[in-house]
């Protein structure tokens, strides 16, 4: 898959510079949309004329969290971009709650590093 387009979910400032930093370590001419929450992120999607590539997603934020996000993103749209969890959650039943939605692709530990990328355009 060709990664054109990516939107970084995440309430941390600090992981959207360091994430922002990796993916143009990856390919510079990726778009990157960022935004701090899950609601934020349905508002996004709702507002793209084009849908992104692949959403990164934390799944602990404020307002609407990353799982409360896919569940509200499985009732928006019949098809659906990969979604990546990007987390410092290593919990199991975070794990498993993300992975039972078809769309979710893979869960990644933080923190974002180039060979991820790689391994995710091959989704």
């Amino acid at each position: 898959m060709q990664i054109e387009s990516i939107l970084i979910v995440d309430d941390n400032e600090t992981e959207h510079f360091s994430n922002e930093a990796v993916i143009n370590d990856y390919d510079e001419n990726i778009k990157i949309y960022k935004v701090y929450d899950g609601k934020e992120a349905i508002e996004r999607l709702k507002s793209l004329d084009q849908q992104p590539s692949m959403i990164l997603l934390d799944i602990n934020m404020p307002c609407r969290g990353g799982l409360d996000f896919l569940k509200a993103y499985n009732d928006l749209q019949k098809t659906h971009v990969p979604v990546v969890l990007l987390s410092s959650s290593e919990q199991e039943k975070d794990k498993k709650e993300a992975f039972e939605f078809s769309f979710v692709k893979k869960y990644i530990i933080k923190p974002l590093v180039v060979s991820d990328l790689e391994g995710l355009s091959k989704l």
